[in-house]
């Protein structure tokens, strides 16, 4: 066809108006080869080829540290767990088609983290990147809340570890223990834990600072714990309980008062062994230089004899008075105890557990408060951005042309031939009638 038109000697005018006397063909076949080339481009080039990106920091209270609040270590990898990826498809319809192992298993989603070099040593700064693939998003918008999910995984599992934490191990133990002077040491291990936790959170906020919902300062909260069960008041309940010997458990304490009554004993009965042993090591140095002015070095050793002695006879003597008073206090639990006063101490000791117990909850309530305020998550965008694929508008575009081009070469195939056709019989009559002419003219002249 392109010898014959070239033949022919058609201009691009005849090729056109053979083109749109099908005007309605070639609109049709541009507009189906442009729709295809959208479809194609949106469902199956760009998914394959786009990767959606969103950077975002993290800050919550002990970050710094790069410890959650029950003492894990944060590691930015979380953040794209398998099981991290199939609890934000389980929280919102949206996700339902995203097939998250594949995603996983296959690598299609990368975190990067930020770090900057101070001294020659690289740190963290806590900004992250997230990339996943297209292809497994029905759109943007959807990829977008995907991932601002993913990202979210560090605040949602602070405040779910920060709402399961009691801060209360010292008063469990406290209620395990058999004799009341555990139970005061249990009370002043809880009371110096909870004044410790405020101090922490006063080192990263300032003790002026005032957590949501209350209307007392960080500093405040401290001072409260700290007069709840204060240091007199611990002094004077372990003077009582020394004086008084009161027992929490009488089974107990006996049967352990016995067991140590009877390892000072022992003590004591080892160490008078060593003195006497001593004491004949000594008294047989001395007769050795009865005759003999000695010196120095003889001298030396006589005191490092005494002194051994003099040592284990007040360690006797401390282990004696610890047996006087186990025994008296044995002697008063089963012929004299004053049960009533026993009552009162256990009462007190008692009234300083629960308030801090109320102490713990109140601190719980405060961590839970102040962890909900200030562990965030902030994205630099509210979208995620993408790269990669092929612009909808170039695309469609593009495809238009093709569809044009398109349309064109098959309105040529079809229309053209038959154009020829009755162009070179339209020639062949006008040359014709033109050879006619010339004949006519010819047969005058003779």
């Amino acid at each position: 066809m392109e010898e014959n038109m070239q033949d022919e000697g058609l201009s691009l005018g005849e090729i056109f108006r053979v083109i749109f006397r099908r005007w309605l063909l070639v609109i049709l076949i541009t507009a189906a080869v442009t729709l295809v080339g959208i479809l194609g481009i949106s469902l199956i080039v760009n998914p394959m080829q786009t990767m959606y990106t969103i950077s975002f920091s993290v800050d919550y209270p002990g970050s710094e540290n790069l410890r959650y609040p029950d003492g894990t270590a944060f590691r930015y990898q979380d953040i794209i767990s398998e099981a991290n990826l199939a609890e934000v498809k389980d929280s919102s319809d949206d996700f339902a088609n995203i097939d998250v192992r594949k995603m996983y298993e296959g690598d299609n989603i990368s975190i990067t983290e930020e770090t900057d070099e101070v001294n020659g040593v690289r740190t963290p700064t806590g900004n992250y990147t997230l990339t996943a693939k297209g292809s497994y998003f029905p759109n943007g918008s959807v990829a977008s809340a995907f991932l601002r999910g993913i990202a979210n995984y560090p605040v949602n599992y602070i405040n779910r570890t920060v709402s399961l934490l009691t801060y209360r191990d010292n008063l469990t133990s406290y209620g395990e223990v058999k004799t009341y002077e555990q139970k005061i040491a249990y009370l002043v291990a809880h009371r110096n834990y909870l004044v410790d936790q405020y101090e922490s959170l006063t080192d990263i906020y300032g003790s002026v600072y005032i957590p949501s919902g209350y209307n007392k300062s960080l500093r405040e909260f401290g001072s409260e714990v700290s007069r709840s069960f204060s240091e007199e008041d611990q002094a004077t309940m372990e003077n009582d309980l020394k004086i008084n010997g009161y027992v929490f458990d009488k089974e107990y304490y006996a049967s352990n008062t016995r067991v140590k009554i009877d390892s000072y004993t022992k003590h004591i009965t080892d160490n008078t062994r060593i003195i006497d042993a001593l004491r004949k090591e000594r008294d047989a140095l001395i007769d050795s230089i009865s005759g003999d002015p000695g010196g120095a070095t003889i001298t030396d050793s006589l005191k490092s004899f005494n002194d051994q002695i003099s040592t284990l006879i007040v360690q006797n003597s401390q282990y004696q008075n610890e047996i006087d008073r186990l025994q008296e206090n044995l002697d008063r639990l089963e012929n004299n105890y004053d049960e009533e006063a026993a009552t009162r101490f256990e009462a007190r000791l008692t009234g300083f557990y629960n308030v801090l117990s109320d102490a713990s909850d109140t601190f719980k309530d405060v961590s839970v408060s102040i962890y909900e305020k200030e562990s965030k998550v902030v994205f630099e965008t509210y979208s995620a951005s993408s790269s990669g694929g092929i612009n909808l508008v170039i695309g469609t575009v593009v495809s238009a042309l093709i569809g044009f081009v398109l349309s064109c070469i098959v309105v040529c195939i079809i229309d053209m031939p038959a154009y020829l056709r009755r162009k070179k019989y339209a020639r062949a009559v006008a040359h014709g009638d033109e050879e006619e002419n010339k004949e006519g003219n010819g047969s005058d002249k003779e």
